[in-house]
């Protein structure tokens, strides 16, 4: 009962669509925290980088370190303060011409510390960009939506999750913030 009503609270009507398409893994930790730790200590190595943006909340730095992997960042915004998918590209790119694989964190909506929140064309190019880097080697990427509840509007990612998918996206999301209780 748990698993689903976390689901159906998620994801919403998009759920039924996207399970259609996808084969969803389901796992609980007590916090956002304790998934991100074992998303960095799943698909990191010792020598391999978590991607994270180069605003972020400082214990993904901690976490990283403490799952005894490296740290690389992306700059969030340009220098027109847009939201810079060439430098997640630039990033992603490199780390996978290294490693052949290469984890990427994406803070969306209502990043934390700036509370940007990505549009729904900022999405389709990033998944676009994915897409197709995912058809030359193994990516992963964190969706940390701990703050979906927090945006007025609907988050693009669900969409974009209905597929097609060539890339792991894993959704982390927190009871704790919406529902402010831990």
């Amino acid at each position: 009962n748990y698993k689903k009503g976390i689901l159906s609270y998620a994801f919403g009507e998009r759920l039924k669509t996207i399970k259609e398409k996808n084969e969803i893994f389901f796992g609980a930790t007590l916090g956002g925290t304790g998934a991100l730790s074992i998303a960095f200590n799943l698909f990191t190595d010792t020598d391999s980088h978590v991607i994270l943006p180069d605003v972020m909340w400082s214990n993904y730095k901690l976490i990283a370190k403490k799952a005894n992997c490296l740290h690389r960042t992306y700059k969030l915004f340009d220098e027109s303060d847009n939201w810079n998918l060439k430098s997640i590209m630039n990033e992603v790119d490199d780390e996978m011409s290294k490693k052949g694989r290469a984890l990427l964190l994406i803070n969306d909506p209502c990043e934390n510390p700036t509370g940007y929140s990505m549009s729904k064309k900022e999405y389709e190019d990033l998944f676009a960009y994915l897409n197709k880097k995912g058809e030359e080697g193994e990516l992963v990427v964190l969706f940390d939506i701990a703050y979906y509840n927090f945006s007025d509007t609907e988050c693009p990612l669900f969409e974009m999750l209905e597929g097609p998918i060539n890339f792991l996206p894993v959704v982390i999301f927190s009871c704790s913030k919406s529902f402010a209780v831990y």
